[in-house]
């Protein structure tokens, strides 16, 4: 995330926006910056405490004034000191997902624009390519206009920005972008307003991925965007994709409720071996007239849980797929057992096994914890099993109620393990949702050619 500095030369004497083009930083309404200990600040988050590591003091008045609004932070740090331009740039990196980036002019006094954060992880290009020069850009087709809260909004599954639009050139620039055109048609068809306003604009809705770039296909000589390619996102319609991310955490702005630490760890490189699940039942008995217990589930349990919930006569199939699950995953996150090493691991039904993955331990405690919040349980389950679907697959068998049926599908599922934990006197949760992006990370899949759907825990 660079800093892009201000024009050098002014722009041009305008009757409506005669002053330069401005680019403001503000921090999220719930952030706070605390007194550390050391000289060093904490930024209080949504997603966590965040320690900053003793900045200087034009940075540090720069974060204050960050809490109660857009600044611009040449009237604070100054053009001249790299070292301290340096410093911010390292900070607004590391507050990334709750920084709030808005372009202003003089003349008005307030933001044209500003692009929220969604996610802890969002990550704002400050001058992306699609703005300059004359490549064709044009609006995401996932991207939608909305009121929300007494304010226009653009939104975009795809995207872990909200842009809000305050002023009416932003809505103009907006307007000019339903098909393919360029940065310098636009201005030329805005004459009224500045050229530079209307390229910072197209920047800033590039940058919060609203706005895609098009390359022109040699053969027919019409823009293509990279997103009309992506065989992942062929099989999903707008409402779906949209639907699944707003009904999800992750990726709709708010938080499921553990607070984490701002630092991430590297994933840690997991080379264990297939871990085989017995198949047959568990020796003379069904405790299903038993309290349901929260102990560690062992590899037995395991092996019978999936086995019940799996076979029988199954859940509901997708239409005209070879079987129940076809184009659905299940993976098994174990936080303790006595005989499965903690870690994350995917099911493979044919050779009834786990099979190990690459996680970083971080990601499996935040999806435990997750797990645990969403649920209401008063501990953490001794496994949690994800249930994905693979998109992609099901979008050649259904038609037109793709995500629909996945979740028919899902629900039914979360039933028959359930039941099977019952049978077996184990606890069990059903998370009422997830975070698709601690998902992704931790399973390893991409969040939209294949996306988390469910959960189910049991144990303790």
């Amino acid at each position: 995330m660079m800093m892009c500095p201000q024009a050098d030369a002014p722009l041009p004497d305008h009757p409506s926006y005669p002053s330069p083009v401005r680019r403001l930083h503000s921090l999220l309404e719930d952030t706070l910056i605390e007194e550390g200990v050391g000289g060093s600040l904490v930024a209080v988050t949504r997603w966590g405490d965040i320690r900053l590591e003793r900045p200087g003091a034009a940075v540090r008045e720069l974060l204050h004034r960050m809490t109660l609004g857009p600044v611009d932070a040449d009237n604070v740090v100054g053009r001249e000191d790299g070292a301290e331009r340096a410093e911010l740039r390292r900070l607004l990196d590391t507050l990334g997902g709750c920084v709030v980036h808005s372009l202003g002019v003089d003349s008005e006094a307030g933001p044209v624009l500003s692009a929220e954060p969604l996610a802890r992880q969002a990550v704002f290009s400050s001058a992306p390519p699609p703005a300059k020069g004359d490549r064709p850009v044009r609006l995401s087709r996932f991207a939608t206009i909305r009121s929300a809260e007494g304010r226009l909004v653009v939104e975009s599954p795809l995207s872990l920005h909200l842009v809000v639009l305050h002023r009416a050139p932003a809505l103009r620039v907006l307007g000019e972008l339903g098909s393919a055109t360029t940065v310098a048609d636009i201005a030329a068809a805005l004459a009224d307003l500045p050229a530079e306003l209307v390229a910072e604009v197209a920047a800033y809705l590039a940058g919060a991925g609203m706005v895609v770039s098009a390359e022109r296909d040699p053969r027919s000589g019409r823009p293509c965007a990279r997103e009309d390619l992506d065989p992942r996102l062929a099989a999903w319609t707008h409402h779906d994709l949209l639907f699944h991310t707003r009904s999800r955490f992750g990726r709709n702005g708010a938080a499921l409720g553990t607070r984490r630490s701002g630092t991430r760890e590297a994933p840690t490189r997991r080379t264990g071996p297939t871990v085989p699940l017995p198949r047959g039942p568990l020796t003379a008995r069904d405790r299903s007239a038993h309290a349901p217990s929260r102990r560690p589930v062992s590899v037995s349990e395991l092996g019978e849980l999936l086995s019940r919930a799996l076979g029988g006569p199954a859940p509901p199939a997708v239409p005209g797929a070879p079987g129940p699950l076809a184009g659905m995953r299940l993976y098994v996150t174990v936080a303790h057992s006595p005989e499965v090493p903690r870690g994350v691991y995917r099911y493979d039904p044919e050779d009834h096994a786990l099979v190990p993955l690459r996680a970083a331990e971080s990601d499996v405690q935040e999806l435990l914890d997750g797990a645990r919040v969403a649920a209401g349980a008063p501990g953490r389950a001794s496994m949690l099993i994800t249930i994905t679907a693979q998109i992609s697959e099901l979008a050649r068998t259904l038609d037109g109620s793709g995500y629909s049926t996945v979740l028919l599908v899902t629900g039914a599922l979360q039933e028959r393990l359930r039941q099977a934990a019952a049978s077996l006197g184990l606890a069990a949760s059903t998370p009422v949702t997830g975070d698709v992006e601690v998902a992704a990370r931790a399973l390893g899949i991409d969040g939209l050619g294949e996306v988390s759907v469910g959960e189910f825990g049991a144990g303790g």
